[in-house]
């Protein structure tokens, strides 16, 4: 359809659609947690296709931040206005405040160019959340190329060309590597 071919659509399309996935998920979750009588301690949400390189060592976090995955192209969140969305980790209350993002985008609350920028939209949810004395609670958790990277740019690393200079090329051997590791152990 013409729609589909409109870029701005598409993005707003997907980013809405990862939302309301997003809002279904934790409303799952308050379900068991109301269920069981139980709070989980921590939430992690990512991309159904990232991979990580390196160990989460959970120990190191503090349930109170939010946590995000660096993009060294983007040094300063705060100048940007925008963070990277591949992962998030924080605590289930923290979640379940964030995940009001869908409710508030089937709303309309949210203006349809907000939407063409993701990255931008959940930032500003975060301002919301925590204002302007809270936002030192976003917490880098992992370096996007050295712990964590989208499945399809380490198989294609050269389409990632703002990537290459961050190790993005580096990301398939790497791959391989960890692929081959963990074969040896199941082997």
């Amino acid at each position: 359809s013409e729609e589909f071919a409109n870029e701005d659509f598409t993005h707003a399309f997907r980013t809405a659609s990862r939302y309301e996935s997003f809002g279904r998920a934790m409303s799952m979750k308050r379900e068991a947690e109301e269920a069981g009588d139980f709070k989980y301690k921590w939430v992690l949400v990512l991309r159904y296709d990232t991979v990580f390189f390196t160990p989460t060592d959970f120990t190191k976090f503090d349930p109170h931040n939010f946590y995000i995955c660096s993009e060294p192209h983007w040094p300063d969140i705060h100048i940007k206005g925008g963070i990277h969305d591949i992962v998030f980790l924080s605590s289930s209350n923290t979640m379940d405040q964030y995940s009001h993002l869908a409710d508030e985008i089937r709303a309309g609350e949210h203006s349809a160019s907000l939407l063409t920028v993701a990255h931008n939209m959940a930032y500003a949810k975060l301002w919301q959340m925590f204002g302007k004395d809270g936002m030192d609670r976003i917490q880098y958790g992992w370096h996007r190329y050295q712990d964590v990277e989208i499945y399809r740019m380490i198989v294609h690393p050269e389409q990632n060309v703002v990537g290459q200079q961050y190790g993005a090329l580096e990301t398939k051997p790497r791959m391989e590597r960890l692929l081959a590791e963990i074969g040896d152990h199941c082997g």
